[in-house]
């Protein structure tokens, strides 16, 4: 299979940018035990400047105000409420896991997100996996238990955090599924009016949930939501979550199903070195095999899937095809009778 320089590169920047986010949050840290800023003020301003950037992307590519005014339609907005509501909960706990798991862990942890999508499938869609997948699943998890138990001694993990960060990838899957059945729906609308309509919609929900958690920081604090905040801070604002919200579903349309399941294989390593060179961490042997045991079984369960997938549509087609010959016959018997 062959790909373009085009498709190559969009590779490169989401596996980067994939790893990055997540290193850039324990690096908000500025190095202590925690954040020196509230985690809705991160998740709330980063939604709105994405809002801000949506607007101004589809401004020069969906002719001019009109791009604009399918941004900013709040019917639209409302739509994506059950949505939003979600999302804004998975961008808060993305931040609230990071206070008691490396950024390493939270990656590996993240993968969880197969075995829970997997369970959800199976009790609310009555959708089975194969045994191999199955398999690869109990591979996972097992890598993910020692990746915890070998890094136990060397960062700070907590039943708190590994609690979090599965509740956060529960959230995560909901989410998706819920964006998902309600792009699909919704033909008409552009894609950049549809992040800017989901984002509107998810500010509103981080702000109500700001003002009710971290009321007494704002009125501490005359109401600066800055208040904390470091360059490292608007690092993370502007090149992870903004990035992440703006290219994670765009360039994933560029990019076939193969290069997408490698490159967040590949994330996973990056973070793992990330830690290592700039954040202070360890390079034990352990801990990166179990890293790569992780990984290798993502790969071969998203191949696998892939793979099923192919084989169902082929079965479909087929089983078109013998209903098509099948009339045609009968037609024609028809006929001549």
């Amino acid at each position: 299979m062959h790909y373009t320089w085009l498709q190559w590169s969009v590779f490169v920047i989401m596996t980067f940018q994939r790893a990055t986010h997540n290193s850039m949050i324990e690096f908000a840290k500025e190095g202590k035990s925690d954040f020196p800023f509230p985690a809705a003020t991160v998740a709330w301003t980063s939604q709105i400047v994405t809002v801000f950037a949506a607007i101004l992307l589809s401004y020069f590519m969906h002719d001019g105000m009109h791009g604009v005014k399918h941004c900013v339609n709040l019917k639209g907005a409302m739509g994506y409420g059950w949505v939003a509501m979600w999302f804004s909960v998975g961008d808060v706990f993305e931040i609230e896991v990071n206070r008691y798991v490396d950024s390493a862990t939270y990656t590996v942890l993240s993968q969880s997100k197969l075995l829970i999508t997997a369970i959800l499938m199976l009790f609310i869609m009555k959708k089975q996996q194969s045994v191999l997948q199955w398999l690869l699943l109990v591979v996972l998890t097992l890598g993910m238990g020692e990746y915890v138990l070998c890094n136990d001694t060397q960062c700070t993990i907590s039943p708190t955090g590994i609690s979090l960060a599965v509740i956060k990838v529960l959230v995560s899957c909901v989410g998706s599924v819920l964006l998902e059945q309600k792009m699909k729906s919704d033909t008409q609308t552009p894609f950049l009016a549809m992040c800017a309509q989901l984002k509107i919609a998810q500010a509103v929900m981080t702000f109500f949930y700001f003002v009710a958690r971290d009321w007494n920081f704002l009125t501490a604090n005359s109401f600066n939501i800055f208040t904390g905040w470091t360059p490292r801070t608007y690092l993370l604002v502007f090149c992870g979550f903004v990035l992440k919200n703006l290219l994670s579903q765009l360039l994933l349309k560029i990019m076939d199903s193969l290069l997408k399941n490698i490159s967040e294989v590949a994330a996973m390593v990056v973070v793992y070195f990330n830690k290592i060179l700039f954040l202070g961490g360890m390079f034990r042997f352990d801990s990166f095999v179990a890293s790569l045991i992780v990984c290798f079984a993502v790969l071969c369960y998203m191949l696998d899937a892939g793979e099923q997938l192919k084989r169902q549509k082929q079965k479909e087609k087929e089983q078109q095809f013998a209903q098509e010959n099948t009339h045609t016959l009968l037609h024609t018997h028809t006929h001549t009778v």
